[in-house]
């Protein structure tokens, strides 16, 4: 008498798997940002001064009053140089935290005008740029 051998997966069954997890991958997943007001576009950003819009985003959105100081000082010179022209790129500007997008030892440098480098060979463009881009698009 012999013994069965041992149950291994059907050829099938790990392909099958495959597709599935590679096709997980590649759907985009619902991302949820961890702010105490979700996004929508009927949000009233105050935009007619520096401490209503620190105190509102504090409020709402959970961030950091020194970079939202930061941030609104950058958006007054945007504005001083006619980077910005639109109200609702005014309103992108102040609202997307660049300090997310740099590296912890350029976050003191996140509002400068200049370009960073990000890591890996990699730049972010200076906040100036990044606005007339945006408006031109």
């Amino acid at each position: 008498m012999h013994a069965d051998p041992p149950s291994r997966p059907s050829r099938r069954r790990l392909l099958l798997g495959s597709l599935a997890a590679a096709t997980a991958l590649a759907l985009p997943g619902i991302a949820r940002a961890n702010v105490v007001t979700p996004f929508s576009d009927n949000l009233a950003l105050p935009m007619d001064s520096r401490a209503s819009f620190i105190d509102w985003m504090v409020k709402n959105r959970g961030e950091d009053a020194h970079y939202l100081g930061e941030r609104w000082d950058r958006y007054l010179q945007l504005l001083s140089h006619h980077d910005v022209w639109e109200k609702r790129n005014e309103r992108a500007f102040l609202m997307v935290p660049r300090e997310e997008f740099v590296t912890r030892a350029n976050l003191a440098l996140a509002y400068e005008w200049h370009h960073l480098d990000i890591g890996y060979g990699v730049t972010i463009t200076g906040p100036h740029t990044v606005a007339r881009m945006t408006n031109t698009i």
